[in-house]
């Protein structure tokens, strides 16, 4: 569980990681509400704001070293502090070459709201909002993420295949 709890207040750079997960932005607006962070708003100090409110793809997540992993929820809020409806839009990424697009509303009147995923085998995850929508982002807390873990069918294949080699190696010897 990717929590942020470490973070202090404040601007964090175009890059966060922890636990082995990479979130980036390019344009540097990743920021922590942090242990005594002021406007956290719905979310207790400890989240994160993790959207670029320029465009709607602009925040990545991925597994640091690449590989697939998967994603089970997070907790969300927007970082607007009014009684809208605010929408994002997530494009999920498969280690198949496959994407998928969602659009999520979160309501202001429900503060924090967990959202399930259940992804499985993806190489990112990127999502953004809309800045006529909420000009300030996307919190982002206790992030649920696992490694996948290599099919045990592709350890025998690579085996198998080093197997061969070895005795091909050894007849030419």
């Amino acid at each position: 569980v990717i929590t942020f709890d470490g973070l202090a207040a404040g601007p964090i750079g175009t890059a966060y990681t922890e636990q082995g997960y990479k979130f980036f932005n390019p344009e540097g607006d990743l920021f922590s509400w942090g242990v005594g962070g002021t406007h956290s708003f719905d979310h207790t100090p400890g989240s994160a704001t993790l959207s670029q409110p320029y465009d709607f793809n602009s925040t990545t997540l991925t597994r640091m070293g690449g590989g697939a992993f998967d994603l089970f929820s997070a907790d969300f809020s927007d970082t607007n502090d009014t009684d809208n409806n605010f929408t994002y839009q997530f494009v999920f990424k498969f280690l198949d070459g496959t994407s998928l697009t969602r659009i999520i509303m979160l309501d202001e009147d429900f503060g924090p709201q967990k959202l399930d995923f259940n992804y499985h085998n993806l190489l990112s995850v990127t999502w953004g909002n809309d800045p006529g929508n909420d000009p300030f982002g996307l919190q982002w807390d206790n992030v649920r993420v696992s490694a996948t873990p290599v099919p045990p069918a592709l350890l025998l294949f690579a085996s198998g295949l080093f197997g061969l080699g070895f005795v091909r190696w050894r007849r030419s010897r």
